[in-house]
């Protein structure tokens, strides 16, 4: 089974990974799948496909339940058919990761990026100038602010925020995990948020939660 790891952050919240091995037909085998999203899969992508089953499989593996479900809203967040408990989904080359957490009313951020020079090649378009004079070209750095943006985009659940201008993370020491502050300010909503993070290797993972609250101020 390629249930890689959990982290337990707390008795109601953890984070799970899924490396994916398996074909289509064999993470089919392995997760409880809606019609609708089976009579979609095939228009897909292989990897898009196993992305999508894989999330599935390790949401059934986490909980032990058959009964939930993904679902998605209309600026396509995903939620579970139980809405007591909240999730957050990532994906990165053959990996998955799955937030969830059994507090009600909780927003959630998550996500997992492999370093690359990519990123340093992006940097202009989603760091502003004391986040790019902070990281100095450092690529570990750089793959953090851009999955710390991610992260807090998941979490702000609305279209229309600009990387570059409407998020900002403040500087940090970076070490093999810790936290930082990253706040979004544009319109709607000014308001800084704890983001913690892990950096393993070739890989960093950043996340994120927090009461509703403030969401709901604009709903």
């Amino acid at each position: 089974m390629p249930l890689n790891n959990i982290l337990y952050l707390d008795v109601q919240s953890q984070i799970g990974f899924w490396q994916i091995k398996e074909s289509v037909e064999q993470l089919k085998q392995q997760c409880v799948i809606k019609p609708d999203l089976l009579t979609l899969l095939p228009n897909m992508v292989e990897q898009r496909q196993k992305e999508l089953l894989a999330v599935r499989c390790l949401l059934l593996t986490m909980t032990q339940n058959p009964n939930l479900y993904i679902q998605y809203d209309d600026c396509r967040n995903p939620f579970l058919s139980d809405e007591y408990q909240t999730i957050a989904i990532t994906h990165a080359q053959n990996r998955v990761g799955l937030f969830l957490s059994k507090q009600n009313k909780q927003a959630l951020g998550l996500d997992l990026e492999y370093v690359s020079e990519r990123i340093s090649r992006l940097q202009q378009k989603f760091m502003n100038e004391q986040e790019l004079a902070f990281v100095q070209n450092d690529l570990v750095k750089a793959t953090l602010i851009w999955s710390a943006k991610e992260t807090l985009y998941k979490l702000y659940g609305k279209k229309g925020l600009d990387f570059r201008n409407n998020m900002q993370i403040d500087h940090f020491v970076l070490s093999k995990k810790g936290h930082f502050m990253g706040t979004i300010k544009n319109e709607i909503l000014h308001q800084s948020f704890k983001i913690r993070y892990l950096v393993e290797k070739e890989r960093v993972l950043t996340y994120c939660q927090d009461a509703l609250n403030w969401r709901e101020e604009y709903d």
